[in-house]
């Protein structure tokens, strides 16, 4: 429990600053623009618009060592990009869709030592890669963007390759390799009926497969008012899990794949209502 990471999203002060002193150890802005609205279209997920100016004002109110954020896709601009998150105390960066090894290889050097990487499994074209992914300098964390993912393998819902077993498959791989492992995100736990996968079977599942990256949902619904009670909460969540027998680990495994399998189902319906039409 107390080698789990978690990372919020977020370009308010008020709520970054609360969060951090309520134990999350990752806070900052997501900055990913490029090329998002056009892949992920037709589908739930949003650009989150905040802006590289919220980078010196969050560094105001957090601890040296907090300062995250999400980057945009590669481009030819965003090394230059780098060097100046680097210099505005930006100490952790998670670097979307990556497309090779050699440009994983290129953003960790160009990182170096100045911060700690976290790379998005997002796309079939590294999935033969994710072993030396998991190698490369600084790299701290590989964490499996399902949304994308599921896209590029043709998948109608992000919880189709979940379904499928590639969760369990990528999981396997990213543990014996040593370093961090997430995916999908923590949700709101007081409003289940709303989402298509119950958010403690999702907690349950972070345990079951030893990821200790958790990144919260935009479904968590994170206020500065409400963060900390709702954190504790989650916290407790994942405590209860961790000391859950192996039994009740696997039914509640069952239940989140039987929930990923109807969700994949209905959005594929959804899909094919939506043609004939």
């Amino acid at each position: 429990m107390t080698d789990i990471e978690f990372a919020l999203w977020t370009d308010d002060p008020k709520l970054a600053g609360v969060a951090a002193a309520a134990g999350v150890q990752h806070v900052g802005p997501d900055l990913e623009v490029i090329g998002k609205l056009e892949r992920q279209a037709g589908t739930s997920s949003l650009l989150s618009g905040h802006s590289p100016d919220s980078i010196a004002v969050l560094r105001q109110v957090l601890p040296a060592g907090t300062l995250f954020l999400r980057t945009d896709s590669p481009s030819d601009d965003l090394l230059s990009q780098i060097d100046s998150q680097c210099a505005q105390g930006v100490s952790c960066f998670m670097f979307p869709m990556i497309r090779s090894l050699t440009q994983a290889r290129q953003l960790t050097a160009h990182v170096g030592n100045r911060a700690r990487v976290v790379l998005m499994i997002e796309h079939t074209d590294v999935l033969d890669h994710v072993e030396q992914l998991a190698q490369l300098p600084n790299v701290h964390a590989l964490y499996v963007g399902v949304n994308d993912l599921a896209i590029s393998m043709q998948y109608a819902s992000r919880f189709g390759p979940i379904a499928d077993g590639w969760l369990d498959v990528l999981a396997s791989r990213i543990r014996a390799s040593g370093v961090r492992f997430g995916f999908l995100g923590a949700a709101d736990l007081s409003a289940p009926q709303s989402l298509p996968v119950p958010p403690d079977l999702v907690i349950a599942e972070m345990v079951r497969l030893g990821a200790r990256w958790i990144m919260f949902a935009r479904s968590f619904n994170a206020a500065p008012e409400t963060f900390a009670p709702r954190f504790a909460e989650l916290r407790h969540r994942v405590k209860h899990w961790h000391g859950a027998t192996p039994s009740a680990l696997a039914t509640a495994h069952e239940e989140f794949i039987a929930a990923c399998s109807q969700a994949e189902s209905a959005a594929r319906q959804a899909r094919v209502s939506g043609f004939a039409r």
